[in-house]
């Protein structure tokens, strides 16, 4: 909220680059510049955060969107435990802080990620085949394809979260890093192709297993890592599987498996969600907020401690 000011010499809104620069260089983001929050309109000097909040009605969006696809990109090491989705987890600690109840299933997807390379799409013939399309006129393709599972209503959910997230933050003094909240569950496949195996007799068909969740205690979950992330085949089906130690002789790269997990904000972002809560006249834990606007409420624990009927004697 601080760096767009009114210049009372030439008339018009100026953006505090000196500010912003410090900033960027304090948290290490590169990218702060391709995401500079436009002016106000009909704000009177100076700019402070009362007139930010009334000219720009979804400022709170703005805010959810600089952090909603801001995962944690992590180990398998790291990931290796029992993963509850709609909840907000300590990468640190083995412990879920707080829930959604009546959370949905989450979603199956695949998309392309960073090049024009190669698109790739769910196949119709089979659950499990990905079908490649590979750009013409080239000898070497890049690949970059993101799989995951992700909750519907996902801006809604964030929305939800970041409202109500800020005690988590605070109490627990946890670094953003950290405080993840797990609205989406998968991994990316990265690597270079220099032949299309599709192509060639016999062709050769990528493979990825749908994730699916298993419910416990009335939430979606799922133990991580699966079994395995991705397989090549000689049929559409994935019944003639190629051995991994045959891939090298069929022209078939090795593929990089990056695993990933949740959305993170940073602690700016944390901050300006309570100062608009605090503009706003709501309470700093925002379930005041929540209700007022028909979001779902968090519930502060576990659900799968919760959820346990209370021993006998105690």
């Amino acid at each position: 909220m601080r760096d767009w000011m009114f210049n009372l010499r030439i008339g018009s809104f100026q953006y505090d680059i000196i500010g912003s620069l410090a900033l960027s260089e304090e948290d290490g983001c590169s990218g702060y510049f391709g995401r500079v929050l436009p002016p106000p309109c009909d704000c009177n000097p100076l700019l402070d955060s009362n007139e930010i909040v009334r000219a720009v009605p979804d400022f709170l969006q703005l805010v959810l969107s600089f952090g909603g696809y801001r995962h944690i990109a992590a180990n398998f090491d790291l990931l290796d435990r029992l993963l509850t989705f709609g909840t907000i987890i300590d990468l640190t600690k083995p412990e879920i802080l707080a829930f959604f109840p009546s959370i949905p299933s989450p979603v199956w997807s695949c998309a392309s990620f960073g090049t024009s390379d190669i698109t790739a799409k769910f196949s119709n013939s089979a659950p499990s085949l990905i079908d490649l399309t590979f750009a013409r006129n080239s000898n070497k393709w890049r690949m970059t394809i993101q799989f995951s599972l992700l909750l519907p209503l996902e801006a809604r959910l964030w929305t939800a979260y970041l409202v109500q997230s800020f005690p988590f933050y605070k109490d627990h003094a946890l670094d953003f890093h950290n405080l993840v909240f797990l609205d989406e569950l998968g991994f990316k496949l990265t690597g270079t192709f220099t032949t299309d195996p599709s192509s060639y007799h016999p062709p050769k068909y990528l493979h990825v297993p749908p994730l699916s969740v298993e419910w416990i205690n009335n939430m979606p979950c799922f133990y991580w890592p699966p079994n395995r992330c991705y397989y090549w085949s000689f049929d559409c089906g994935g019944k003639m599987e190629i051995e991994e130690e045959d891939w090298a002789r069929y022209g078939i790269p090795n593929l990089e498996v990056v695993a990933f997990a949740g959305s993170i904000w940073r602690q700016e972002e944390y901050e300006a969600t309570r100062e608009y809560l605090h503009l706003n006249k709501y309470d700093p834990g925002g379930q005041q907020f929540a209700n007022d606007h028909g979001y779902p409420i968090l519930v502060v624990g576990d659900p799968h401690i919760l959820s346990k009927p209370p021993q006998a004697g105690v």
